[in-house]
């Protein structure tokens, strides 16, 4: 074998071993990303319990016997509005010499 070929395959063996050097690593980082997903789903199921709690607490603070579902209704006023004419008479001046553009 001449030099050229030597030094092409130690640089292969080098990539090769560097390659399985580095495997290793991805297990730790795999087991980073389970813990961080176990405490975010801890997380959720705490929230939901806790929008649970607060829905139970918003349903008991409706006062018995009243409807809280209808929430507020706004009653007609109790003398109807009858519009006036206006005091100021039109003159009718309005010179709308408008034309349409040239096509």
């Amino acid at each position: 074998m001449n030099m050229k070929t030597t030094k092409s395959y130690s640089a292969i063996i080098a990539l090769i071993a560097a390659g399985i050097i580095s495997a290793p690593a991805q297990p730790s980082e795999l087991d980073q990303l389970k813990s961080d997903m176990q405490t975010m789903q801890k997380n959720m199921a705490e929230m939901q319990q806790k929008i649970i709690e607060l829905e139970k607490e918003k349903s008991a603070w409706a006062a018995p016997g009243t409807n809280a579902a209808e929430g507020v209704s706004f009653l007609p006023p109790t003398k109807p509005i009858i519009p006036h004419a206006s005091a100021i008479a039109d003159r009718n001046n309005l010179n709308d010499q408008q034309e349409a553009a040239p096509r």
